[in-house]
């Protein structure tokens, strides 16, 4: 695969984490996934009632799944803030492709190596390499990239395309469950 010594080294600064959430497929999806989910089934069980209405109903739906979206924005946003004001010198990563192994090492003294066979999805965008290394996501930004960007392009190429995991079949369960729940309330 990659020649000896393919490496990168780059401390992890809070735009890297905003782009390796923005990067990774199902992000948003994510986000929407229990929103959407609770406005269907709330509003469906207030349209159903009499009492209620249906604009009330949608109305108040709509609310709550504003407010938990923003909820969730809010609290994703704290915690890539919380992420990346670590000491600088606890955010330095260190990921080396060697032949057939890959390793990661991380400031704080923890390190992975792992066969390059574990290396499943590699996803080069504008802003750096998104990797999932053994279900373990890592994104690798530009910058660390320096000098290097045709080998991990080769890399990328030689990784066989797989679909990355994104939650669709999940959410879409979910969403018909709750349609399920809304439509039971009107036929009861």
């Amino acid at each position: 695969m990659p020649g000896p010594g393919l490496q990168a080294v780059w401390i992890v600064e809070e735009a890297d984490l905003h782009a390796a959430t923005n990067a990774l497929p199902g992000a948003a999806l994510g986000l929407l996934r229990w929103p959407v989910a609770v406005f269907i089934a709330f509003a469906g069980v207030g349209a159903a009632d009499v009492r209620v209405g249906a604009p009330f109903a949608l109305g108040a739906g709509a609310v709550i799944a504003v407010a938990w979206l923003i909820i969730a924005l809010a609290r994703r946003g704290t915690e890539l803030r919380r992420s990346a004001r670590v000491p600088e010198e606890q955010r330095m990563m260190r990921l080396i492709l060697d032949g057939d192994r890959v390793r990661l090492e991380t400031a704080s003294g923890h390190a992975s190596e792992c066969p390059l066979a574990d290396l499943t999805h590699v996803r080069r965008g504008a802003k750096g390499v998104l990797l999932t290394l053994q279900g373990q996501v890592i994104f690798v930004p530009r910058r660390a990239l320096a000098g290097s960007e045709p080998a991990w392009d080769a890399l990328a190429a030689r990784v066989p395309a797989r679909r990355w995991p994104n939650g669709l079949v999940f959410t879409l369960g979910l969403w018909a469950f709750a349609v399920a729940v809304a439509g039971y309330a009107f036929v009861k």
